[in-house]
């Protein structure tokens, strides 16, 4: 049974007879569809410019080209806020990562920026496709283009992917990283694994979370050769801007981590925490107390922690659906102990939702979990087509009221966070069902035998260590 045969069947089992008939269609379809995404994000032509951040990036290309400091603008965006005011005031669209990114600009300097912006939109559409095909491959799949391509659809019109098309936004080619660096891992590669993983953290430092992921399950090669990457690629341009662009870089990095997080579209716990206990240009906050906001992040990381540790297994990765299964985990794991979790940020729950593609494939037909998961998986893609975001907007209007609900609709609002959390959770439960344990009793277990897990990890990595170094001898 093929992959997208045993998937419908999960759902309901008249489901694949009905859209067999329709398999000569997938691969134009789902092409068709991908350029009407295209098409449509791009309309506006050189109009979209104004929205979109793009912009930003492009110019700290230029900046980069000429050797000036590409953290100007954000600087000055920082020097001019107050903690007061309308939350809109937060849409800086000024550059903040690391120069690594930049230089990825440079190429894309040569042309005008509307031509450049063209450009990226179709390069990203490549980025998704790429995405979709390393990561089954990873799991272990053989995919032909039909599934694919469906599958690259599917993503393609969901509202996440839409924001980061329009956007102009780097998270897609991101998406594409981490799940090549899987495919390399996959195919026994792990240096050239790192390295793709490790540009994905030099764009986006909070994946850095999956390098620990990597040691915890003692994959460590592929888990030093990020580090090792991640340093490289995020620090050595600062030895060409020199000193003034690394204390920019700071400062910039000190805001957007700290002042920046009540911003309306941060979707993490931390940003809802913020808006709720400090005082901020988004909400009136229910009390002034930002030791509370600290304890509540540090509880819902360590919640968050145990729970992951507690179902995930002790081996390096594998070419198969658990290591998808588990990479997806830890991936919405992120984005709830992440400070900062904006919406577009949610197309990254493609991976888990193709480590269930995955996983169901290869799974016994008739279980009743199969059946279960499929459905909310599929279930969670409808909400992200648009249900959600609409909600979130209707919802959001409280927000900013100052009335005795408002804190009521701080908390409502975010409902992208909240459909993060039931993927979570349903990903939670798919993993520790594949390894045969109970989410709560394995949780427990984690808490009891915490120093002994510690001591297990020391002694498992003294030996890689030993190996190592006999090896190099």
């Amino acid at each position: 049974m093929t992959p997208a045969r045993a998937a419908l069947s999960a759902i309901d089992p008249r489901l694949a007879e009905l859209v067999a008939p329709l398999r000569r269609l997938a691969v134009p379809a789902s092409i068709l569809v991908l350029a009407l995404a295209a098409a449509y994000n791009m309309r506006y032509g050189s109009a979209q410019l104004r929205s979109a951040d793009f912009p930003s990036f492009y110019q700290a290309g230029l900046a980069l080209r000429a050797g000036h400091d590409p953290y100007l603008p954000a600087m000055a965006f920082v020097h001019a806020y107050t903690p007061g005011g309308n939350g809109t005031y937060f849409a800086a669209r000024a550059y903040v990562y690391a120069p690594f990114f930049a230089l990825l600009m440079v190429p894309l300097t040569l042309l005008p920026t509307y031509p450049a912006l063209t450009v990226w939109d179709l390069l990203n559409v490549a980025f998704l496709v790429l995405a979709v095909g390393a990561a089954l491959r990873a799991a272990g799949l053989r995919p032909g283009p039909g599934l694919v391509l469906a599958l690259s659809a599917a993503g393609a019109v969901t509202l996440p992917m839409h924001r980061e098309w329009a956007l102009g936004q780097s998270d897609v080619l991101v998406l594409a990283l981490v799940c090549t660096a899987l495919w390399a891992r996959a195919a026994r590669r792990p240096v050239g694994a790192g390295v793709l993983l490790g540009a994905a953290c030099a764009i986006k430092p909070e994946l850095l979370l999956l390098a620990l992921f990597l040691l915890w399950k003692r994959d460590f090669h592929l888990a030093l050769s990020t580090l090792a990457s991640t340093a490289v690629l995020a620090l050595a341009p600062f030895l060409l801007l020199g000193r003034a662009a690394w204390s920019h870089f700071w400062t910039v990095w000190s805001f957007w981590s700290d002042q920046y997080l009540p911003f309306v579209h941060n979707e993490s716990p931390k940003g809802v925490l913020a808006r709720l206990f400090t005082v901020n240009p988004v909400a009136h906050p229910l009390a002034v107390l930002p030791s509370i906001e600290t304890v509540g992040w540090v509880a819902v990381v360590v919640i968050v922690t145990v729970l992951v540790v507690a179902v995930v297994s002790t081996q390096p990765l594998r070419r198969d659906s658990l290591s998808l299964l588990e990479v997806g985990l830890v991936t919405e794991a992120i984005m709830l102990v992440s400070p900062l979790t904006e919406r577009p940020y949610f197309m990254l729950l493609l991976i888990p939702l193709l480590g269930l593609v995955a996983w169901i494939s290869q799974a016994r037909p008739g279980d009743t979990l199969v059946h279960r998961a499929a459905v909310t998986g599929v279930v969670i893609w409808v909400l992200m087509l648009g249900p959600v975001e609409v909600a979130e907007t209707v919802l959001g209007a409280g927000i900013s009221t100052g009335s005795a609900a408002a804190p009521i609709y701080v908390l409502l609002a975010p409902l992208y966070l909240w459909l993060g959390v039931a993927a979570f959770v349903l990903q939670l439960i798919v993993v520790a069902r594949v390894r045969g344990l109970g989410v709560l009793p394995a949780a427990a277990g984690t808490v009891r035998r915490a120093p002994a897990l510690v001591a297990s990890w020391l002694r498992d990595a003294g030996i890689a260590l030993a190996l190592t170094r006999r090896r190099v001898a």
